[in-house]
């Protein structure tokens, strides 16, 4: 029967067997990838700007930016590295989200 099991699901029968494993804690079993969210009202506040503002200026819906910094949701990859962005140069994205709200198609 295995002879007729695609890469595809041995891979995920392998990704599953690993879960197990390291569930049980063997803990040498696979490699775990962990990356430190962000602290988004830790930035905002650093920016001294309200939640309204701070979703303004980054051109970030009000909700999410409510649910990151409540915990309900976390940022994605993609969200982070935005956030950790807005943390080293408030001022510079800024500028660059107000220059592309002011574009005529934007």
């Amino acid at each position: 029967m295995e002879e007729h099991v695609s890469p595809l699901a041995k891979d995920i029968i392998e990704g599953l067997q690993d879960i197990i494993a390291f569930n049980a804690g063997n803990e040498k079993c696979c490699t775990v990838e962990t990356f430190a969210l962000p602290d988004t009202k830790a930035i905002r506040e650093e920016t001294g700007l309200s939640q309204s503002e701070f979703a303004n200026a980054y051109n970030i819906p009000i909700r999410t930016l409510q649910k990151w910094e409540q915990h309900v949701h976390n940022p994605d990859n993609t969200a982070s590295a935005y956030l950790r962005t807005i943390a080293a140069m408030p001022d510079e994205v800024r500028k660059v989200q107000e220059n592309y709200k002011n574009r005529p198609n934007a």
